[in-house]
């Protein structure tokens, strides 16, 4: 980690290495490893230049793609069989929705929750138009066929970690349930678009279950959880206020009404006792923070389909 950023980011670009070669010298590659390698950087400035790099060129409004499409050994179909055998195309241009969790995880840690839901919102579509309805499949191409408004769907048509990803980051990136019980905590982080309205859902947490609710209020929003069937201590982190930590016990609930100003959190007992509401305040450097970020992300845009043609591997022969 002392040196990651040392040996895998390029300071004349900015650019984060795929890997070391034999050599030790970078490989400038944009793959998707990146993507799971901007928790090594010290700097979130730093994270959201390479997530912006990285989102504009691999991942299309239906996924990210195994490599840039600027790559000489990109492939813009995963099955063209006339050109090349589809394992040439399956880490370099196939689209894998497994992937889609982590560049939206990013994204959503980066304060870019409606650009994440932009990407969550058409692979629902995916699930429940295309292929296995309810499931999303293993992998895509990456463009659309000629006369096609949508790349077809390859590989295996329902795949269980396409779909982990996708209800992954449901509930943990948006919905904000992230849970460390070996510490015994529970992180309440809700990263919610201007497009989301009111949600009630259940999330199963060791030996119990953690109800919740998020409802659209006049001056913002209510959150409601309510801990059954352990205690744990829940630490609340909505952005950009201070964060603040709750111990609660089965049964408990923690209200927080959200505005533009504060958040008020109330706790109330199993038997409906309620201890003095908190008021906690913005805090200046993370508002502060997250101006940068969205500065540096402010109108990063999905990859766009080039022209298939134009690349070197569909300019090959091949018998099927």
């Amino acid at each position: 980690r002392n040196r990651f950023a040392h040996d895998f980011v390029d300071p004349a670009t900015g650019r984060m290495a795929d890997h070391l070669d034999a050599r030790d010298a970078p490989n400038l590659q944009i793959r998707p490893n990146l993507l799971f390698s901007l928790h090594l950087l010290d700097q979130p400035a730093d994270a959201a230049r390479i997530a912006r790099q990285a989102w504009e060129a691999l991942t299309y409004p239906w996924g990210v793609a195994t490599l840039d499409q600027g790559d000489p050994g990109f492939h813009p179909y995963h099955v063209a069989p006339g050109h090349y055998h589809k394992d040439a195309a399956y880490h370099n241009g196939a689209v894998w929705p497994w992937l889609n969790g982590i560049a939206m995880q990013r994204m959503i840690e980066l304060g870019q929750a409606d650009l994440a839901w932009q990407l969550f919102v058409n692979m629902n579509e995916i699930a429940l138009t295309r292929g296995v309805v309810g499931g999303l499949p293993e992998n895509l191409d990456a463009y659309p066929h000629p006369g096609e408004s949508a790349p077809r769907l390859t590989g295996t048509f329902l795949q269980g970690w396409s779909n982990a990803e996708q209800l992954r980051v449901w509930y943990q990136g948006f919905l904000g349930i992230q849970p460390d019980l070996e510490q015994g905590v529970i992180r309440l982080a809700p990263r919610l678009p201007k497009a989301f309205g009111d949600v009630e859902f259940n999330s199963r947490i060791g030996a119990g279950v953690l109800h919740a609710s998020y409802e659209r209020s006049d001056h913002g929003r209510r959150y409601t959880w309510r801990l059954q069937g352990q205690s744990a201590q829940l630490d609340l982190d909505i952005v950009p206020f201070e964060r603040h930590s709750v111990t609660a016990a089965a049964g408990d609930t923690l209200i927080v009404e959200q505005t533009t100003d504060s958040l008020v959190v109330r706790h109330v007992g199993i038997g409906g006792s309620e201890r003095e509401p908190v008021t906690v305040t913005l805090a200046p450097l993370r508002r502060e923070q997250q101006a940068g970020l969205d500065a540096i992300l402010f109108g990063t845009e999905f990859a766009k389909p080039g022209v298939a043609t134009a690349h070197p591997a569909m300019r090959q022969s091949r018998t099927p």
